[in-house]
């Protein structure tokens, strides 16, 4: 009974360190290449929680350092604003799909060199730790069994 329990336990605490979560993927106001996305992908993306935390100072604005930004953008009405730039932008992303899709597919294939994305995890961390408790635990199942 001794082993079956201390058996529950140690995989309980190897397998107790994995993070088996997967978490959606945090935004932050570099992910954007203009103020529009940015403020866009807000808007979409329940604002009133915020939760990549783009709008630091609960304005209902985000990202007001990026290329585009609106002075005059009233919080919580779209993006779609009154002056020509944005007016222009909005009839280019009303405009077909396809159309679109195939500007984009252009441009992805053209640009070459871009960041990577942060993908790094702790599971080597984590499967280091479990073999060190592994190997603990082994060490003391056998000096226990040399002493009875």
């Amino acid at each position: 009974m001794k082993k079956v329990v201390s058996t529950v336990v140690t995989l309980l605490m190897v397998f107790g360190f994995a993070n088996i979560g997967f978490a959606e993927t945090d935004k932050d106001c570099g992910d954007f290449s203009t103020w529009q996305e940015a403020q866009t992908f807000f808007n979409n993306n329940d604002p009133a929680n915020d939760p990549h935390d783009l709008d630091r100072d609960d304005d209902g604005i985000v990202c007001e350092s990026l290329s585009g930004y609106d002075s005059t953008y009233v919080a919580g009405t779209p993006v779609n604003g009154s002056d020509d730039a944005t007016s222009e932008e909005s009839s280019d992303e009303a405009s077909d799909d396809s159309v679109t899709d195939d500007t984009t597919e252009a441009s992805d294939s053209e640009e070459q060199g871009d960041a990577m994305p942060d993908t790094a995890t702790n599971y080597p961390a984590f499967m280091l730790l479990g073999m060190l408790i592994i190997a603990i635990g082994a060490l003391l199942f056998v000096k226990r069994k040399a002493h009875e």
